[in-house]
């Protein structure tokens, strides 16, 4: 069977119970989605052979009736779906390293050409965490400035309402399936998001995926990533907010904190961001005001770039992988033998001692999106571990 590349990409993303890395290992091994779809029992063998044995579930999913399955529960879910080489695919997401192969969503995609701002914060807040969250979204409103935050109960929900009741859009970012109302709680901010032209709702996962079987804080990356800044409002420490704070600074955004008293624990997590760096909120009119000339800097830039993709986007046809053959494969990275010049050069800046992706790209010279495909590479090799959230350390000396 053939289909479309766009159609692939959808059956790609579809298959159950992948994660990112897989998902990146199988595209640098087949080329392309569609050669993944078409991939003989052989191919799938090999890898089984090599004691990979989540290539099941591809093998599983293969076939006319999978892709079929795919496509049917998108459509009765009115859920729509976008690859990451689709033109309007959101060009925040191609500035990180580990930039969804896909999105499904419904209601609307955010504006390229227009600032955002994550809102994220306590589920359980007090009344002064409230005020400041609906206070915040409402005057971005005001400057049309879209709210991005993930749905939850607490301040999420709250900066996001407040955003629609002012006018503006909001996007909230599922870590389940898009058709997926979690929690029940906020049926109706979701169903808001879903029409009327209000914003979206957006997720990685494909329809029909339980929130209690994904790893939840990978959505974090997307809320950062589709902002230009982020601000917590009341988290506890290890909350998922300070999770979304992390990967704002790693990908280079700016973190704003509110202060609150030392002795309540919903202010310990902003408190502690505030000590390691983060900017002090103050007001919605002071946050705003600073943010102005961030955001006159970057709309020429952003402006070019989407222009740029929109005028080179000519997705090309693979039709034999990324040069690697089937029967070459014990001589690729996967195996655990010969390396690529550029997994050597990467693997040679590592040591016993955790390193992050940017770290890596600082010390090789190439870039973070280049260094993440190569640590997937070793890490299937065995020559590397994640010790923790991106960060990697060589097994052996």
């Amino acid at each position: 069977m053939n289909i479309s590349r766009e159609n692939a990409w959808l059956w790609f993303c579809s298959i159950p119970n992948l994660n990112w890395q897989q998902r990146t290992a199988l595209i640098q091994y087949f080329g392309s989605p569609q050669n993944v779809f078409s991939a003989e029992e052989k191919d799938f063998s090999l890898w089984e052979k090599m004691g990979i044995r989540w290539i099941r579930k591809v093998r599983e999913a293969a076939g006319e009736s999978s892709f079929d399955q795919a496509l049917s529960r998108i459509e009765k879910q009115n859920v729509r779906f976008i690859s990451c080489e689709h033109p309007d695919f959101p060009e925040k997401l191609h500035q990180i390293a580990d930039s969804p192969h896909g999105l499904f969503f419904k209601g609307s995609l955010p504006d390229p050409h227009r600032p955002a701002v994550a809102v994220v914060g306590s589920r359980i807040c007090s009344n002064y965490g409230k005020v400041i969250a609906a206070d915040l979204a409402g005057h971005l409103a005001a400057e049309g400035i879209p709210v991005i935050s993930g749905m939850a109960v607490g301040i999420d929900g709250i900066a996001q309402r407040s955003a629609l009741e002012n006018g503006c859009e909001s996007f909230g970012i599922l870590g389940c399936g898009a058709d997926i109302c979690y929690p029940k709680q906020n049926f109706d901010l979701y169903w808001n998001l879903c029409t009327g032209g209000h914003g979206g709702i957006l997720s990685e996962y494909a329809c029909g995926t339980d929130p209690y079987r994904t790893n939840f804080p990978w959505r974090n990356r997307i809320i950062s990533a589709l902002s230009d800044a982020v601000v917590v409002i009341e988290a506890r420490k290890g909350s998922g907010s300070l999770i979304t704070a992390d990967y704002a600074l790693d990908q280079g955004k700016e973190v704003y904190a509110v202060p609150g008293r030392c002795s309540d624990e919903r202010s310990a997590g902003g408190n502690l961001l505030i000590r390691q760096g983060a900017a002090i909120y103050i007001s919605a009119e002071d946050f705003i005001e600073q943010m102005k000339q961030l955001w006159s800097t970057m709309s020429s830039y952003r402006v070019s770039a989407v222009k740029k993709k929109q005028e080179s986007h000519e997705p090309q046809e693979k039709t034999g992988g990324t040069g690697i053959s089937s029967s070459s494969i014990s001589d690729n990275t996967l195996s655990g033998c010969a390396l690529s010049d550029s997994a050597l050069s990467i693997l040679d800046a590592m040591d016993l001692e955790p390193a992050d992706i940017n770290t890596l790209s600082e010390r090789t010279g190439r870039s973070a999106k280049e260094v993440a495909s190569v640590l997937t590479q070793l890490q299937l090799s065995g020559r590397i571990t994640e010790i923790s959230r991106n960060y990697y350390a060589k097994n052996h000396i």
